[in-house]
């Protein structure tokens, strides 16, 4: 069931959830261990001096795309959790930059934006088409939004794995067959966008994490909404699992899929 309150008060509270996440693909990620210079190097940022970042999280993409800015560039970095709001003030010590909470599903921003800027957050809006128009109603007339999400199958493989672990044994535990990431994945994103937007260029990355270790995929895992209902004694027996076929195998390989859109 979607939750505002569950993501804002809970799963986004404070950074460290998504942080156990971020570290995952960073230590793992076979090709593109660093993907934030691929979608800042197809942003417009010459012609964008006013700029809207709408769920910036820990503020990582701008560790790459502070040195593409114009000196004369504005930007507004927000998030509905406060908690990754003073995570990101203590990482970005910037003149340009100013930071707001905010709410997509209940926007108060009037201003209007050279580029607005929505990566992996779209699937917690409760009417991402909405959230969608909203987007583009902050646009000017020749503004653009670059909206970042998941493929529908990114990271199935651990989920797989988990499902199995569950049948294998005859456990009694449920978890959710949706994830909160289907209300936003590529193929609604693509008829969504189609459906708001005049015109939209599609980019992809597609990539494998080839896990040695088991533990940070355990404490993934640990981070997930959908897996909440797991307790302490099963991640033992994930970690037990995921050890048998890292040793069995050398790694726990896992494909995964991101897609990124520039919309006008």
């Amino acid at each position: 069931m979607f939750s505002k309150e569950l993501i804002r008060d809970v799963q986004y509270k404070t950074s460290s959830n998504l942080q156990s996440r971020v570290g995952l693909h960073q230590q793992f990620t076979r090709i593109n261990k660093n993907f934030w210079p691929l979608l800042a190097s197809k942003y417009p940022w010459k012609n964008s001096k006013e700029i809207l970042e709408i769920g910036c999280g820990t503020g990582i993409f701008w560790d790459t795309a502070l040195k593409k800015l114009n000196e004369n560039s504005c930007v507004t970095l927000t998030d509905i959790s406060s908690g990754m709001l003073e995570t990101t003030r203590d990482r970005i010590k910037d003149h340009r930059f100013r930071f707001s909470q905010f709410d997509i599903d209940t926007p108060n921003i009037a201003s209007q934006f050279d580029l607005v800027i929505a990566h992996f957050m779209l699937y917690h809006s409760g009417n991402p088409k909405q959230a969608l128009m909203s987007i583009k109603g902050m646009l000017t007339p020749e503004g653009k939004a670059s909206l970042a999400t998941l493929g529908d199958l990114h990271m199935k493989r651990i989920d797989d794995f988990i499902k199995s672990l569950i049948k294998e044994n005859k456990l009694n535990y449920q978890i959710t067959e949706q994830s909160s990431i289907d209300r936003f994945n590529e193929s609604v994103a693509d008829k969504l966008i189609t459906e708001v937007f005049n015109s939209y260029e599609k980019y992809e990355i597609d990539d494998y994490l080839d896990v040695t270790d088991p533990a940070p995929l355990a404490e993934y895992c640990k981070s997930m909404m959908k897996y909440q209902a797991l307790d302490e004694p099963f991640f033992q027996l994930l970690f037990e699992g995921l050890s048998n076929e890292i040793e069995k195998l050398g790694k726990f390989v896992i494909p995964k899929r991101v897609v990124f859109y520039i919309a006008h």
